[in-house]
């Protein structure tokens, strides 16, 4: 479709214990309809939570390059999720 999105992944085993990573996705989901309300924000498009695999994320605006703008090059990693 043309359009570049960003894919933030958040694990939760880079967290000590359940309470800072659920209060992390909690923020996210709440500013998720704010983002939308300032042109100064990245818009938020969508947020999701997979407690069995143990990871939530969201999509977002891909933010312009500081080098060359829109012109984006694609990046492919092989991560596993």
């Amino acid at each position: 479709m043309g359009v570049h999105r960003a894919i933030k992944i958040i694990r939760r085993s880079r967290f000590e214990s359940d309470k800072p990573y659920d209060r992390e996705f909690a923020g996210v989901r709440n500013f998720e309809p704010v983002s939308r309300t300032n042109e100064g924000f990245m818009d938020i498009l969508q947020v999701g939570r997979n407690d069995l695999e143990g990871y939530f994320f969201y999509v977002m605006e891909a933010a312009d390059d500081q080098v060359s703008g829109q012109e984006l090059t694609r990046q492919r990693t092989s991560q596993k999720l």
